[in-house]
């Protein structure tokens, strides 16, 4: 009899692909919409290369297979497609930064073809993303310590550098504090001081987007219940401190659903999608509308932050002249006249506003990508609870159509990375065959 030791070293994960890993996370980390992704993303475009050829270092193993789920290939081939429909949109209409689209096809592309193939390994998958979310929690926990010394010294004092950020060079986004700690802006409400936390991303409304999605998805890809709690408890603390509206409204959404996935009647592992798995799906909208209600009706008056506060400031009234905006010019060309083509500041301010460049087609493609990514998973539930808060951000407040790690976080998959992996020894490349 195989102890379970053996058996671990035989289909953990190698040296090689640890290696791959942190070289893919690495390269993520300089895509956009992170804090790096302005200014380094065509950096990245060397490591994603240097992941790939270490492919070659496994020497043929034969115990090492890539395989293709339906997921995986279908989100690639949406995201494909819909690329190819904004370069052509673009080429058609020849917009005077048609060379900025060119860029971001390639920049977009690039890195999802080798992530389609390298985290086709399960083991490569399940160590990207749990990785991926302790990196997300680290500057939290960092966040926490910072908070308690800002109230005995000024934020001035613990900053010792800033990272530069192309686009928001005016503002504090990107400055480092002392642990370590990314804050987009400073903010004083009646006499105490608050931080923005941005964590990895060039924008709180960004991270705390990102920080949800990985405090639902953190149940799947770690197996000790600790480790499970304190992630989450960072994650939380990370929306919490991105002081973001939508971010805190969506704090009830994500615990209620978060509730409801970990209860055995949300617990179904068959691949069919079924009038079972349709019902569950049915019931998590009905409660997230509801908790939306709740979540916006509970920040409506916070000081500095709440909606009130929003609606009236100056980024408030931007983004929604924006909206309309671009709402106007939508209904007067449904087809768009193509990325960042619009010959207006903001345009791309979320993806209302950006119809009127990308157009109905555009937009349906978008749309189209995130429905495939919950539909063709294993658990379905968990994922559509888990981009929830991404595609509402997406939708109200922040431009994420050209975000490649948008896309690299849409080839999760539930069985693909799961917490069965290790905890019931299962062999990665033996399951989620469908």
């Amino acid at each position: 009899m195989i102890s379970n030791k053996l058996i671990m070293s035989k289909i953990g994960p190698t040296f090689i692909e640890k290696a791959q890993v942190m070289v893919l996370l690495a390269a993520s980390l300089m895509l956009r919409p992170t804090i790096f992704g302005q200014n380094f993303s065509i950096y990245a475009v060397p490591l994603f290369i240097i992941a790939f050829l270490l492919e070659g270092l496994k020497g043929g193993d034969p115990k090492i297979k890539i395989w293709y789920n339906r997921k995986l290939v279908a989100v690639y081939a949406i995201v494909v497609v819909l690329w190819v429909f904004l370069l052509l949109q673009a080429t058609a209409n020849w917009g005077y930064h048609y060379n900025f689209v060119i860029k971001a096809f390639f920049i977009n592309i690039f890195p999802i073809t080798i992530c389609f193939v390298l985290l086709s390994n399960s083991r490569i998958s399940y160590l990207y993303f749990r990785w991926f979310l302790i990196l997300l929690a680290i500057p939290a926990a960092s966040y926490i310590i910072t908070v308690i010394a800002v109230q005995f010294i000024t934020p001035e004092s613990l900053r010792y550098f800033q990272i530069s950020i192309e686009g928001y060079s005016h503002t504090n986004s990107g400055s480092i504090l002392l642990p370590i700690t990314p804050v987009y802006s400073f903010i004083t409400v009646n006499g105490y001081s608050l931080l923005r936390f941005q964590d990895l991303f060039r924008e709180s409304g960004i991270a705390q987007a990102f920080l949800a999605w990985g405090f639902i998805v953190a149940r799947n890809l770690f197996v000790r219940r600790w480790a499970v709690r304190t992630i989450r408890l960072l994650m939380l603390i990370g929306i919490i401190g991105t002081l973001s509206t939508i971010g805190l409204a969506l704090i009830p959404i994500i615990i209620m659903l978060s509730i409801i996935l970990d209860s055995k009647i949300m617990r179904d592992e068959r691949r069919r999608f079924t009038l079972t798995k349709t019902l569950k799906i049915s019931i998590i909208g009905i409660i997230t509308i509801l908790a939306i209600g709740v979540g916006l009706l509970g920040v409506q008056n916070i000081p500095g932050i709440g909606l009130e506060h929003k609606i009236d400031s100056v980024s408030g009234e931007t983004r929604l002249v924006s909206t309309q905006i671009g709402l106007k010019k939508f209904l007067k060309n449904p087809i768009g006249v193509g990325l960042y083509n619009a010959h207006r500041k903001n345009a791309s301010i979320n993806l209302i506003a950006v119809l009127s460049e990308i157009g109905i087609f555009g937009v349906f493609l978008y749309l189209l990508v995130f429905f495939i990514a919950i539909y063709y998973d294993e658990n379905p539930s968990l994922i559509m609870a888990a981009l929830i808060p991404i595609l509402a951000t997406s939708i109200t407040s922040q431009p994420l159509v050209d975000a490649p790690l948008l896309y690299i976080t849409l080839l999760y998959g539930s069985g693909v990375a799961s917490r069965k992996y290790f905890k019931n020894k299962i062999n990665p490349d033996c399951h989620n065959k469908n």
